[in-house]
């Protein structure tokens, strides 16, 4: 699609009251959930105790999965990139856009693919009840994504009005 747009309104920065901030809390939020989480099971894996029932092979590969998985996800969050009041809204559309689908994308490579080893370690049941614990949490933080700017840039002001851009 071909679209005429004024390099100044595009330039500007977003319009958008208090996405920076939300941006930031959702990031923030996510890095100590993750980093909780992997300290967590780390914690247990090093303690040698199930709060649950028998700490035996199957619950400790279980943790050291899901301790890895959530590390990945901290260390995921700590990388990603940061929008603040004067990013464009182009650029911050676009990070919003890229940790959207490249959330969707990690999530199940990450899950699947620790679920995989962690059946292949244990068992296949195991390795399942991993996938399914963990894919909900990486679709929940994936879709706790403030994506307001990403909305806002598909309508772009221009000098001849406004134009229909960015992807759908």
């Amino acid at each position: 699609m071909l679209v005429a747009r004024s390099a100044s309104a595009y330039a500007a920065p977003c319009d958008l009251p208090d996405e920076a901030a939300r941006f930031h809390r959702w990031k923030l939020g996510w890095t100590v959930t993750y980093g909780a989480l992997s300290a967590g099971q780390t914690g247990l894996a090093l303690a040698r105790w199930n709060p649950l029932g028998t700490y035996d092979r199957a619950f400790r590969d279980t943790l050291i999965a899901g301790a890895v998985k959530s590390g990945l996800g901290t260390l995921a969050m700590l990388v990603a990139p940061g929008i603040d009041d004067a990013t464009t809204c182009e650029k911050a559309g676009t990070i919003e856009r890229t940790l959207f689908w490249g959330g969707l994308a990690g999530n199940l490579i990450v899950n699947v693919t620790g679920g995989l080893i962690l059946a292949h370690e244990t068992t296949w049941s195991t390795g399942l009840v991993s996938v399914a614990l963990g894919v909900p949490v990486g679709l929940l933080n994936t879709y706790t994504l403030p994506r307001g700017a990403w909305h806002a840039m598909r309508l772009v002001p221009t000098a001849n009005g406004v134009a229909l851009a960015g992807t759908f």
